[in-house]
């Protein structure tokens, strides 16, 4: 039975998929985006269908995890399903592969340029959103109001995103990422705050108690490489640290997922924190690392971003 359940929510998404791309209004929706010159493809850039009824609209990075691709992060996640009722704007980048071709972004010291090539991937989707914003064609994005989801490695790079270029971060949801453990130089990092002199971030965070690939505990590497990663706990700490929250929360449940039966996600929120951002911590329980979550859910985290703009929280 379950194999069944698995297989139709597997080609409902399928079909959702065809439905949206096959989909032409009297206006193109859906276009590819290349600025650069160290092996990034094309990224895919789609826009709601009433574009031209407004100057302005809201941005979402959606990045995808290792190993994985827009095509991928799409079918993951489907936030385009959002976005001609929410009314945003999105844009899908895709990794560099490295010497496996396996595409990846450097997230950090821990994920994932395993290859060490040095690549900068903040500077890359800097330049993306600001060729975009500059394109007479596409030149309607509120700048005040782009917000980044990351999936595992997507995840660590949104969060370095918002330490590099917080200008161009208002906030950030992650599935699976947390932040790293150890430093360049292999030393555990001590310093509480991920981002020094940076104002405060809202954080929607989601993981799952069963990830194996970026476990909830956390996991360090060490000695046999350099590196590590905090777990999803000491992450979200670490960010009420930084945006100087009461560390007592407000507790509910939910179901979040397809594959965990009752209200296995339990969302921590707390709410008071510095320039009234907030943050929310969804524990899934028996979660997994590529956890099919459900349409209202991610719903819910557009509908958090879409509370804030930078001139709120700076």
């Amino acid at each position: 039975m379950k194999f069944w359940a698995t297989l139709v929510v597997i080609m409902f998404f399928l079909f959702k998929t065809v439905q949206v791309y096959s989909y032409q209004p009297h206006f193109q929706t859906t276009y590819r985006i290349k600025v650069s010159d160290e092996g990034h493809p094309a990224a895919l850039l789609e826009l709601p269908r009433r574009y031209y009824s407004k100057k302005k609209w809201p941005l979402v990075v959606n990045i995808h995890a290792y190993t994985s691709s827009i095509f991928l992060q799409y079918l993951l996640t489907r936030l385009s399903f959002h976005k001609d009722r929410l009314g945003f704007m999105i844009l899908t980048p895709e990794g560099r592969k490295n010497p496996k071709g396996e595409r990846f972004w450097n997230g950090g010291n821990f994920c994932c340029d395993f290859y060490q090539s040095g690549v900068d991937d903040t500077l890359y989707l800097k330049n993306l959103i600001d060729y975009i914003a500059n394109h007479p064609r596409f030149d309607r994005i509120d700048m005040s109001r782009i917000y980044f989801f990351g999936h595992s490695n997507g995840g660590f790079l949104s969060f370095k995103m918002a330490c590099t270029y917080p200008e161009y971060v208002t906030a950030i949801g992650v599935l699976g990422a947390t932040l790293d453990l150890r430093d360049e130089n292999g030393e555990v990092i001590v310093e509480q705050d991920p981002c020094p002199e940076v104002r405060a971030i809202p954080i929607f965070h989601i993981h799952g108690t069963k990830d194996k690939t970026i476990p909830f505990a956390g996991k360090d590497y060490y000695p046999e490489h350099s590196f590590g990663h905090v777990g999803a706990q000491e992450a979200v700490e670490k960010w009420i640290y930084h945006n100087r929250c009461n560390l007592q929360s407000d507790d509910n449940r939910t179901n979040a997922t397809w594959f965990v039966r009752g209200k296995e996600t339990t969302i921590k929120t707390y709410s008071d924190c510095e320039d009234d951002v907030v943050i929310k911590f969804a524990v899934v329980k028996k979660g997994q690392h590529a956890e099919l979550l459900r349409y209202y859910f991610y719903r819910k985290m557009l509908k958090f971003f879409l509370n804030y703009n930078n001139s709120q929280v700076e």
